[in-house]
């Protein structure tokens, strides 16, 4: 679960992973976008409706018409799914998507995506909630965390979902 002040109020976490957000093109990147920068000014950007990528997209497109640039269409779409589809369709010019989500697609569908840029907010963390003051459960969660990382199952995890090393909060 995306850990954020919000949520933190209401549980505890046990963070996990940090991950970033990248934007995703067609194969060929014929709308020649060339990473969260000036080339986004007056395309389109699919995001998951109420995501971190859509106040991103947003923040973008604010940032284009305060230069004077093109406003970004910031087209919202109910699932991840969605906004892939979409990008494949050609209704959008890019995707912002979590990096572990771009993985999963790139690997799903060889050849039909690419990255444009670097990664970007790459600190972005996840982790496991538990009931607000249970310590005991916190701790019991944390304990079982450290023993995979120190066994080596953490890091085969990571490598079998095809992760980037970066996700790791540990090591």
């Amino acid at each position: 679960m995306y850990i954020n002040e919000q949520r933190a109020a209401q549980v505890d976490f046990v963070p996990y992973l940090k991950i970033g957000t990248l934007v995703l093109v067609q194969a060929g990147n014929p709308a020649k976008i060339t990473g969260r920068d000036d080339s986004l000014c007056g395309k389109t950007i699919a995001v998951t409706l109420g995501g971190i990528q859509e106040t991103y997209a947003r923040q973008d497109d604010k940032r284009c018409r305060d230069k004077g640039l093109a406003a970004i269409n910031v087209m919202t779409l109910p699932t991840a799914q969605d906004s892939a589809l979409t990008l494949r369709q050609g209704r959008a010019d890019a995707l912002f998507n979590a990096t572990p989500g771009v993985v999963e697609l790139m690997d799903k569908v060889p050849g039909v995506y690419a990255v444009a840029g670097a990664e970007f907010e790459a600190n972005t963390q996840i982790g496991m909630a538990v009931r607000k003051g249970d310590t005991a459960m916190k701790s019991a969660v944390e304990a079982a965390l450290k023993e995979i990382v120190a066994d080596g199952s953490y890091k085969k995890l990571i490598e079998t979902w095809k992760f980037p090393a970066s996700v790791s909060l540990f090591e």
